[in-house]
């Protein structure tokens, strides 16, 4: 049961919600790396891609369609992945990137 807690506290819904997870990041000057999936299935080229991605900073944010919630969940059972972002399609994609103030973007 520990570890769905801790998988589900990855996965957040609205960008307001990352607001505290930011500020502590920001405050320990992390470098944070936003890749934005648009694909639904995770297949294994996806997560050697991201495992890349991870290393080019030290938190790894990465956003997935709302509609799929059990990729969101297996994104957020990786070790690498800091955040899980479910982004509603409406959403401007820089605005994103302008809240997140990310290092690097894939």
């Amino acid at each position: 049961m520990i570890y769905r807690d801790f998988i589900e506290s990855k996965i957040v819904a609205e960008k307001e919600d990352l607001y505290y997870t930011l500020g502590q990041w920001r405050f320990k000057l992390e470098e944070i790396v936003y890749v934005n999936l648009t694909d639904s299935v995770v297949t294994a080229e996806i997560v050697d891609k991201l495992l890349d991605a991870s290393a080019l900073g030290t938190k790894l944010v990465v956003s997935i369609p709302k509609d799929y919630i059990s990729q969101a969940i297996l994104l957020a059972s990786m070790l690498f992945v800091d955040k899980v972002l479910l982004m509603d399609e409406s959403v401007d994609k820089n605005e994103i990137k302008d809240y997140l103030q990310p290092a690097v973007v894939l």
